[in-house]
């Protein structure tokens, strides 16, 4: 499992106990590694401040950009913030989906621009 500083969003070694960019303590229990639902590549960790801030998973090849909005043991919640290379995710909605799979689904569906979808989050168990 790739570990990630929570502050900087930096990759740390399994042993390190200490970022080695700017310091923060790392937890034990740290970030899983999420794979891209369009190209299936690993995400990248990063965290941001300010009001509009928090975790996110970016990924470098398509610009997909996941918020982490819940965080429990068995189950995060992340909410697609943009995706600049596929006009169907360019939405400010998304449908809920559990898995990789699901997410192919509702990619190759004729999305419904609803209001009642607006918000919808993606949750990885």
């Amino acid at each position: 499992m790739t570990k990630y500083c929570k502050k900087c969003g930096r990759q740390v070694d399994d042993i390190d106990k200490y970022c080695p960019q700017c310091g923060n303590y790392i937890e034990l229990t740290q970030y899983v590694e999420i794979p891209c639902f369009i190209c299936e590549q690993p995400m990248r960790f990063t965290h941001e401040d300010g009001i509009l801030g928090g975790n996110f998973y970016i990924c470098d090849k398509c610009g997909i950009k996941l918020k982490e909005t819940e965080h429990t043991d068995k189950i995060n919640t992340y909410t697609l913030y943009n995706s600049p290379t596929d006009t169907k995710l360019n939405k400010k909605y998304m449908y809920s989906a559990k898995t990789l799979q699901e997410w192919d689904k509702i990619l190759n569906d004729d999305l419904s621009t609803s209001e009642e979808n607006e918000y919808n989050t993606y949750k990885q168990t």
